[in-house]
């Protein structure tokens, strides 16, 4: 505004200096033009009117003549004075209008430049407002996540312990009612105290039961598990189940202040996990803690025959259920090397032929390993024959002796030694007459359909009959049913062969075929371990290449 006075007020001293030299130049021009025109002559003395009359009036006529020359003369003046005093004007009307278009224009210009300015800082604000807005998001996104992790974190936490920790549930219930906690701490720190100790009491007291249940079958030998009666295996399932029942905080303990103790507890859970619970995934799980426990190291005499038979059963579980992602053959040379290390204890001349016999099996199932398979069988027939001779075979010892024949004989024939391998099967069959394998794999030896007849009806005849509720284990019901295939097409027995092919396919529809491990079985046609779909598959080709009496 100041500024905006003083322009205003420096334009009208400009105009007020323009006009008075105006009329300074006006005046001067009109006295200039007076002085350049010749004065009226004085008048002379007047004659007598009656003399000049004539005269006066023409002298009296150019004097007004002069007159009106001379205000003619002053009128132009004045006019050429208005004409210079518009011009002027107009001249200062234009400088003016010109100064103050020109203070307007850079009036316009400093306040462009103000508002360019003020709009360029307006955009900074607002870019720095969007990025601050978006940090703050950001920021309110990442603590949002970070809070929701953590509280899934702890949601998980809690949920982990409610389940290891049964008993914290009455704890919980006495923190809940002490809502005078300050008043009270020492009262409720008492009250829960004296709780976790109950849980400790009961704990440590499911544990000892566990552990004198499990005692309770300590001289149940390996090879009688398959065949233990109801009783025996509800006691193992009893073991099982209060163990189950003890908090993780008392597995730690023991396993660190009696660890072979502990691990001969999980051994024989192992056994009964598989025998008695059937349940082969908790059975592997024990007998590899029990391993793990045991170590490498040497171990007192009480507990040797435990860290022993632990290696034998996981190597028995690894043969029969290898884990789905590993490599064809890695779970069968991981059975072979726990039976080797099971057998440098469970010898055959301390009179453990089971352990020996399992690993001349495994053996039997690895690529060029069926010599050495062979003989190391031969060498148990050798002993249990001696022993049964001078009648110092026990009934364990000599329900060996026919299956160590069928190994022979398995191997013979997948050596292409059927001859020897018919041979072998018949002493089985000697040996154990009411042994079913025996006669049917002789059957299935012979070459001759007419001559292997009577094989077949023995076998079947001492099979057991679908569902096999005797034989718990699926791998031997597996077995059974594929045998009772065989034998009742070949004798065109249609209603046993649709009685065991029914059952076949349906303990198929039941075998796990997408969890962690997947169970091989044993082909009879190829003495092998297979996959079921690749045993149903061998069984499909053996019955199409013979045609069995009224059987498709």
């Amino acid at each position: 505004m100041a500024d905006r006075s003083r322009t205003r007020w420096s334009g009208g001293v400009k105009f007020s200096l323009v006009l008075a030299c105006w009329w300074l130049s006006m005046a001067t021009a009109v006295d200039l033009r007076a002085q350049g025109k010749p004065q009226p002559p004085k008048t002379a003395a007047s004659p007598p009117p009656t003399q000049n009359t004539t005269e006066d009036t023409a002298k009296r006529i150019e004097a007004l003549e002069r007159e009106m020359a001379i205000l003619n003369y002053g009128m132009e003046i004045v006019r050429d004075g208005a004409i210079a005093m518009g011009g002027l004007a107009t001249v200062g009307l234009v400088l003016f209008g010109f100064l103050s278009w020109r203070r307007e224009s850079r009036m316009q210009e400093n306040y462009r430049h103000e508002r360019q300015h003020f709009e360029k800082d307006q955009r900074r604000e607002r870019v720095n407002y969007v990025k601050e807005r978006k940090f703050f998001e950001m920021q309110t996104e990442r603590r949002a996540a970070e809070e929701s992790r953590l509280s899934a974190q702890q949601f998980e936490m809690g949920t982990l312990q409610s389940a290891n920790i049964k008993g914290l549930g009455d704890v919980l219930k006495v923190i809940a009612r002490a809502s005078n906690i300050r008043l009270e701490r020492e009262e409720a720190q008492g009250a829960v105290e004296s709780m976790l100790k109950s849980i400790r009491t009961g704990a440590e007291r499911r544990y000892l039961q566990a552990r004198d249940e499990a005692d309770r079958l300590k001289d149940v030998k390996a090879a009688q598990w398959p065949a233990l009666p109801s009783d025996r295996r509800q006691v193992a399932i009893g073991a099982l189940r209060l163990y189950q029942s003890v908090d993780d905080f008392i597995k730690e303990e023991r396993s660190e202040k009696e660890a072979s103790r502990h691990a001969m507890l999980l051994q024989r859970l192992g056994v009964f996990a598989y025998y008695a619970d059937h349940n082969y995934e908790g059975a592997i799980s024990y007998l590899t803690d029990a391993i793990k426990f045991f170590g490498e190291q040497v171990v007192d005499d009480q507990f040797k025959p435990a860290q022993a038979w632990a290696r034998h059963f996981l190597g028995v579980l690894k043969k029969n259920w290898p884990l789905r992602i590993e490599p064809t053959g890695t779970s069968l040379r991981q059975a072979q090397e726990l039976l080797a290390a099971a057998e440098a204890y469970l010898t055959v001349d301390s009179g453990q032929f089971l352990t020996p016999l399992t690993h001349a099996e495994v053996l039997s199932y690895l690529p060029n390993q069926q010599r050495l398979a062979d003989e190391k069988t031969s060498k148990i027939i050798e002993l249990l024959e001696t022993l049964s001779r001078n009648q110092n075979a026990d009934s364990i010892q000599m329900g060996l002796l026919p299956r160590a024949y069928l190994l022979r004989g398995n191997i013979a024939h997948m050596q292409g030694n059927q001859s020897a391998a018919c041979n072998l099967f018949l002493k089985a069959g000697e040996v154990a007459n009411a042994n079913p394998y025996a006669w049917l794999s002789l059957a299935e030896a012979t070459s001759d359909a007419d001559n292997a007849k009577p094989y077949w009806a023995k076998g079947l005849a001492l099979l057991s009959r679908p569902p096999a509720a005797d034989k718990p284990e699926t791998y031997t019901r597996v077995l059974v049913f594929t045998w009772g295939i065989l034998a009742s097409h070949a004798l065109g027995d249609n209603d046993s062969y649709k009685d065991y092919r029914a059952a076949f396919d349906e303990i198929g529809l039941l075998i796990e075929k997408e969890g962690k491990y997947t169970p091989l079985f044993f082909s009879p046609t190829t003495k092998n371990l297979v996959l079921f779909d690749e045993l149903r598959k061998q069984l499909a080709e053996r019955l199409s290449k013979r045609a069995g009496p009224g059987l498709i």
